[in-house]
C-alpha cells in the first residue's frame, strides 16, 4: 500500500499554443477537434480561451513488472525542485517529511503515471542523473515550462533501457554546447521528438543515439534549426542502431564537420541516406558506414564552403 495524503491541486497553469493543424487524440494536447480547432484537452490540460494549459512541468510513465515492486521517482540532487506531484491520479502532499524519500511500493505489475510541477531554477548546466528507477521509465514528456535555458550539456537519458517515447521538443537549447550521449543505450526507444529551438552554440552530437537498437527513424525537421558553424562532431552518433532505416537531415546544415567516425557503424537496416547538406572537406570518417550492408544509396557533399 502506498502512503499519500490528499490535498488541493497545487499545480500552476502554463500557456501552450494549440497546434495549427489540430490532431484529435494527440497525447500531448487535444482530445477532440472541430473545424481543425481543439475544443477539448487531454487529461491534466485545462481548456482556457482556446488554449490547452498544462498542469505539470513533465510527465513520466513507469512500468513495474513484479508484485510489490518499489519505485524511486526522482534523484536525490533534484527532488527539492518538486513543487507538486500527482501519482496514479492521487495528489501527493509535498512537505519536508515527504521530501526525505520519494519511494513508493506498488502491489501489482502495470504502468504508473506521474505528473510533476518543478522549479527549474535549481538546475545546473549539465542535465543528467535527473530521474531514479531509470530502468522502469517507458515514457517522458516535458512541457515548455521546464526551463532549460541554462543547460549546456544534455546527457539526460543515457542508460534508460526501457524508454520507448521521449518528447523534449519544448526544450530551449540556445545555450546548449553538447548533445552527446542524450539517448545512448536506450535500447527500447521507438519515437523521439527533438528540441524545436535554435542551437547556435552546439558543437557535438557524438554518441547521441548510440546503441538505440529499436529506433527506426530520426527527423531533424523544419524548426529544429541546428545550422551552426560550431557543430562539428558526429562520432558514433547512430552507431549500433541496428533497426534504423532513415534519418532526415533536411534542416540540419553544417559548415565545419570534422568528425563522423563510426557515425552509422553497424546500421544494418539503413537503406538510403542524404547528406547533401553536410560539408565534409578534410573529414575524419573512419568506419562511418561500417557494416551498413543494405545501404544502396547515399548523397554527400565533399567540398567546403
Amino acid at each position: 500500500e502506498r502512503k499519500a495524503k490528499k490535498q488541493n491541486n497545487i499545480y500552476d497553469y502554463f500557456s501552450v499554443r494549440i497546434p495549427k493543424n489540430c490532431i484529435e487524440g494527440d497525447d500531448d494536447l487535444c482530445s477532440r477537434c472541430e473545424d481543425d480547432k481543439c475544443v477539448s484537452c487531454n487529461y491534466k490540460y485545462a481548456f482556457v480561451n482556446g488554449t490547452c494549459i498544462p498542469e505539470f512541468s513533465f510527465k513520466v510513465i513507469y512500468e513495474t513488472t513484479d508484485f510489490n515492486e518499489s519505485l524511486q521517482l526522482i534523484n536525490e540532487a533534484t527532488k527539492f525542485g518538486i513543487l507538486g506531484l500527482e501519482l496514479d491520479n492521487e495528489i501527493i502532499n509535498i512537505d519536508i517529511a515527504d521530501l526525505n524519500d520519494y519511494t513508493f511500493i506498488f502491489e501489482n505489475p502495470g504502468n504508473h503515471t506521474a505528473y510533476f510541477s518543478f522549479d527549474s531554477s535549481i538546475l545546473g548546466p549539465i542535465l543528467t542523473y535527473f530521474f531514479s528507477s531509470v530502468d522502469k521509465i517507458i515514457y517522458v514528456h516535458f512541457t515548455k515550462e521546464f526551463n532549460t535555458e541554462k543547460i549546456t550539456q544534455l546527457p539526460l537519458f543515457i542508460g534508460f533501457t526501457k524508454l520507448r517515447y521521449a518528447d523534449i521538443s519544448n526544450f530551449n537549447i540556445e545555450n546548449l554546447v553538447k548533445m552527446e550521449n542524450l539517448f545512448a543505450e536506450c535500447h527500447s526507444l521507438i519515437k523521439v521528438k527533438l528540441p524545436n529551438s535554435n542551437a547556435p552554440n552546439l558543437n557535438s552530437m557524438s554518441y547521441m543515439f548510440y546503441n538505440c537498437t529499436s529506433l527506426t527513424s530520426v527527423n531533424f525537421s523544419k524548426g529544429m534549426n541546428y545550422s551552426t558553424s560550431n557543430l562539428n562532431n558526429f562520432e558514433n552518433m547512430f552507431s549500433g542502431c541496428t533497426s534504423l532505416t532513415s534519418v532526415d537531415f533536411s534542416y540540419l546544415k553544417t559548415k565545419n564537420i570534422k568528425n563522423t567516425k563510426g557515425m552509422f557503424d553497424n546500421c544494418i537496416s539503413l537503406t538510403s541516406l542524404d547528406l547533401s547538406n553536410f560539408t565534409t572537406y578534410n573529414l575524419k570518417m573512419d568506419y562511418m558506414f561500417n557494416n551498413c550492408t543494405n545501404l544502396n544509396y547515399r548523397s554527400e557533399e565533399h567540398t567546403s564552403e
